[in-house]
C-alpha cells in the first residue's frame, strides 16, 4: 500500500587543509566539519504531488472485495460496488557535501528533498453503468476517499515542514578516515539512511491515520445508507 524511497548524490567541496606534518585528530575533525555545516546549513525542499487520478473498471465487485481486505484490516460482508486505492509515497533525495579535513572527510546534506503523495486510482465495479444510479453514489462515495486522502496528505505536509528540518539537524555528520577504503557513495548513503528512517516513522504514523479516516466512512451502517438511495 505505500513506499518509501530514498536516492542521493554527492558533491565534493575542497576545504582547508592543515600544514604538511600535521594531523588533525577526528575530534579536531569532526568539530571543523560540525562547524562548516552549522555555517552551511543544509536547503530543505518539500513538496507533494497528488498524483493523477485514474479510474478502473476492470473488475468485478468480488475482486474489488479481496482487494479492499488487502488494505484494511476489516471483512467484507457485502458486495462492493467501488473502491480507492491512493498508494502514498514519500522520496527523499539529497545532495551531500564531501568536505576534507586533513587526513579525514567529512559528509554532511548540502540539500534535501522530500516528496509525498499519491497515485490514486478509483475501482468501479465492471458491470456498473455510468448512468446507473449505483454509479454515481459509488462515485459520490469514492469522491470522499479522495477528499480525506487529500486533507490527511496536507495535515502530514505541515508536519514534515514542523519537524524534518530538525529531524535533519539531528542526523548530524559523518566523519571518516580518509584512507579507510570507504568510498564516498557509501559514507553518502549511510547518512541518507539515516533520513529514511527519520522519515519512515513519520509516514508510517501518517499512514495509520489516514487509514483510520478512510475507515470511518466505510461501516456498514454507511453502506446500508447508501443503499437506500437507488430504489
Amino acid at each position: 500500500m505505500k513506499k518509501l524511497i530514498i536516492t542521493g548524490f554527492f558533491a565534493v567541496i575542497c576545504g582547508l587543509l592543515p600544514a604538511a606534518g600535521f594531523a588533525l585528530s577526528i575530534s579536531s575533525a569532526t568539530e571543523l566539519c560540525q562547524r562548516e555545516a552549522q555555517n552551511n546549513p543544509p536547503q530543505i525542499e518539500i513538496r507533494y504531488n497528488y498524483g493523477n487520478l485514474k479510474i478502473n473498471h476492470r473488475h468485478t465487485s468480488s475482486e474489488l472485495g479481496k482487494m479492499m481486505s488487502k488494505m484494511y484490516p476489516v471483512k467484507i460482508n457485502h458486495s462492493l460496488n467501488g473502491l480507492t486505492r491512493l498508494s502514498p509515497f514519500a522520496v527523499i533525495d539529497s545532495d551531500i557535501v564531501q568536505s576534507p579535513k586533513g587526513n579525514y572527510l567529512c559528509y554532511y546534506p548540502q540539500t534535501v528533498r522530500v516528496t509525498v503523495g499519491y497515485e490514486p486510482v478509483v475501482y468501479i465495479r465492471s458491470d456498473l453503468e455510468e448512468d446507473d444510479c449505483r454509479y454515481k453514489v459509488t462515485m459520490r462515495h469514492e469522491q470522499t476517499h479522495l477528499d480525506i486522502g487529500y486533507l490527511s496528505l496536507q495535515q502530514f505536509l505541515q508536519k514534515i515542514k514542523s519537524i524534518f528540518p530538525l529531524m535533519v539537524k539531528n542526523a548530524g555528520i559523518i566523519t571518516i578516515a580518509a584512507d579507510k577504503g570507504i568510498s564516498a557513495q557509501e559514507t553518502s548513503t549511510e547518512l541518507n539512511n539515516k533520513y529514511q528512517r527519520q522519515m519512515s516513522r513519520l509516514f508510517d504514523d501518517f499512514i495509520k491515520g489516514m487509514i483510520e479516516q478512510q475507515m470511518r466512512i466505510d461501516s456498514a451502517d454507511d453502506y446500508k445508507a447508501e443503499g437506500t438511495l437507488c430504489r
